[in-house]
């Protein structure tokens, strides 16, 4: 008996000094689990977004280059379509109505402003559906959902640059010929000026036509609005009768940006160094306003 107690009080002791066992995780506990989905901090959301920058250029490139298959002339229409409204716009305006006034170049004027703003109007409309087109893919895959307004615009960049061909050879070949001098080397610059500002007004309506769907049927009348008060086919000074309208058409971006371009390719002028600043910080605010209004409501996208 003692013998046993002994053996059983050494077990005792022996059992006393096992170390602890950590508690393994019920297996109905969450505590180990982390949400598939959610918002992260805004410079980690920027590094996911630059981490598959190789994704969106392909994806960007791709729907660029397949947009029109099935159609005859295929990609052809990338050109086709901002050159036939350039030639309306020009027999209305141009030939029947007049309205070059005091303008010398005309056409020049004209197929610049419909060229350009078109690269944007359609930025503009295929950010704003990014999202609701693309709903499978966010609910199936965990990605910054800022990869789809990107791409959106990357691909319409891409899609311009055959116009932007176009429209040079348009303005050296059609009288009274804009040749090309040493300010078509800035080209480029506002170009790019141009790209970053369409990203930016990209991010904005792709969040608002997300949470607002009856916001897509009201874009169209608004880009038409713009359209009209960007000076595309009128001079500047056709709104200075109601002067309040006047200097809104002069602060407006897309006049900014459109007064270069001219200045460039028609004037061979290199306009001032404030205009330039003017349309640099139209395009970093519009870019920076944009992205963080659309980050904020990551989460919610695809929902819908």
């Amino acid at each position: 008996m003692a013998d046993a107690d002994g053996q059983g009080g050494r077990r005792l002791k022996h059992r006393g000094a096992e170390p602890a066992v950590p508690r393994r995780a019920h297996p109905d506990s969450t505590d180990h689990l982390s949400p598939v989905s959610g918002r992260p901090p805004f410079r980690e959301y920027l590094s996911q977004l630059v981490e598959r920058r190789h994704f969106i250029g392909m994806q960007a490139w791709s729907q660029s280059t397949t947009q029109h298959r099935g159609m005859l002339l295929g990609n052809v229409w990338l050109v086709l379509a901002p050159a036939l409204d350039g030639l309306i716009y020009f027999m209305i305006f141009g030939l029947i109505l007049r309205a070059g006034g005091a303008i010398e170049n005309f056409f020049g004027y004209l197929v610049i402003g419909v060229f350009l703003f078109t690269y944007t109007s359609r930025t503009i409309n295929s950010s704003a559906t990014s999202i609701h087109n693309n709903r499978g893919l966010i609910r199936a895959f965990a990605f910054p959902r800022a990869v789809l307004p990107v791409a959106a615009t990357l691909r319409e960049t891409f899609a311009m640059l055959p116009v932007l061909i176009t429209l040079i050879v348009l303005l050296i070949a059609v009288p009274p010929h804009a040749l090309p001098t040493a300010a078509w080397v800035l080209l480029p610059v506002v170009f790019l000026v141009h790209a970053v500002f369409n990203q930016g007004i990209g991010f904005l309506l792709a969040r608002i036509a997300t949470a607002l769907p009856d916001a897509r049927q009201l874009i169209p009348y608004l880009l038409r609005l713009w359209f009209y008060g960007s000076a595309v086919m009128f001079a500047v000074d056709r709104f200075d009768s109601v002067p309040w309208i006047g200097q809104l058409v002069r602060i407006n971006p897309m006049y900014q940006l459109l007064t270069i371009y001219r200045s460039l390719l028609l004037d061979a002028t290199i306009p001032p160094i404030g205009q330039w600043v003017t349309v640099t910080l139209w395009a970093l605010g519009a870019l920076v306003v944009g992205a963080l209004f659309f980050w904020r409501a990551e989460v919610s996208y695809g929902r819908e």
